[in-house]
């Protein structure tokens, strides 16, 4: 980065474009950390000084996706730059080519563009303000509709999700509400603390079940326990069960993926993965979720037992 940036201070700024398409060819992809947005920055600001604009869009387009994803610094100035690009070289009579070709409003279509990445980002926050930049005569861009109505149906579904709650909000935080209650949030317990009398576990759960016999979260708990003991045939039979009685529940298809990817059923797996997604765009545990779909993709399931529900 300060390489480049040098070379352009003195006047080279060809030779800062050669030498900075040459380290980004051989940098090993671990060096994308720390200084790559600044390293981003700086060669799309010598493209935009050589007037090579669809280059120096394509720069800070990068750039941008690059530091909100990881919530790193130079949002601002990305965004900032991706608008001047485009203006500068409309002004300059450039025609941009693919998703930008005829373009008329330089700030829309880096807004709108924004918001899309913003929402492919999972940041509906920030998709929705750069939508509202992306107005010509007070009117939203067909991309921008179209993102809104997503948020909005994502948080329709959100919302179905959360009220279904969890094992640890509806029994372990009010274990004396009822019978039932202390028997789910007990045989909880007992498993989150890795207790070895499984007996004592079954017990519970047992107690639990004849208690409520269709109840979803026995099934759900039950499979829990067959996983954490590796019996994943069971466990994945035991789920099944929960998930006949309610397909619209995410967590039981979470379950039922942690359990195929550890029995080496990994398009199982995958297909368990996407319907959370489907059911739950805001799931709060992306990152795990990505990272198992990622093993499931490389036929990797070891690496997914600690991912646990």
């Amino acid at each position: 980065s300060n390489i480049i940036a040098s070379m352009s201070r003195m006047g080279n700024n060809q030779g800062a474009i050669e030498k900075a398409e040459t380290l980004l060819r051989k940098a090993p992809p671990e060096a994308k950390k720390n200084a790559y947005p600044l390293f981003l920055l700086h060669l799309g600001n010598i493209y935009l000084a050589e007037k090579e604009y669809q280059q120096a869009y394509e720069c800070y387009v990068k750039g941008f996706r690059f530091v909100t994803a990881y919530n790193m610094p130079f949002e601002k100035s990305f965004a900032d730059n991706m608008v001047c690009a485009l203006q500068t070289g409309l002004q300059a009579g450039f025609s941009f080519q693919g998703e930008l070709e005829g373009i008329k409003n330089a700030q829309s279509a880096a807004y709108e563009k924004m918001a899309e990445i913003c929402f492919d980002l999972r940041n509906d926050k920030q998709a929705l303000y750069y939508c509202q930049g992306a107005t010509t005569d007070e009117i939203l861009t067909t991309k921008c509709r179209v993102i809104r109505s997503k948020i909005n149906q994502f948080k329709v579904a959100d919302r179905l999700q959360r009220q279904k709650g969890t094992i640890r909000t509806k029994y372990f935080f009010h274990p004396v509400a009822s019978s039932f209650n202390f028997y789910m949030a007990t045989a909880y317990l007992l498993i989150k603390a890795g207790f070895p009398n499984d007996s004592l576990t079954w017990y519970f759960l047992q107690k639990a079940k004849n208690n409520q016999p269709e109840n979803i979260d026995v099934r759900l708990l039950s499979s829990w326990l067959y996983y954490k003991r590796r019996s994943y045939q069971a466990a994945i039979r035991e789920i099944d069960k929960a998930i006949a009685l309610d397909k619209e529940y995410a967590q039981l298809w979470i379950n039922r993926g942690i359990y195929c990817l550890a029995a080496g059923k990994n398009d199982e797996a995958m297909v368990a993965f996407r319907k959370v997604l489907d059911l739950y765009p805001d799931y709060p545990h992306q990152k795990k979720l990505a990272a198992m779909m990622l093993a499931a993709g490389k036929n990797n399931y070891g690496k997914t037992l600690s991912h646990e529900s």
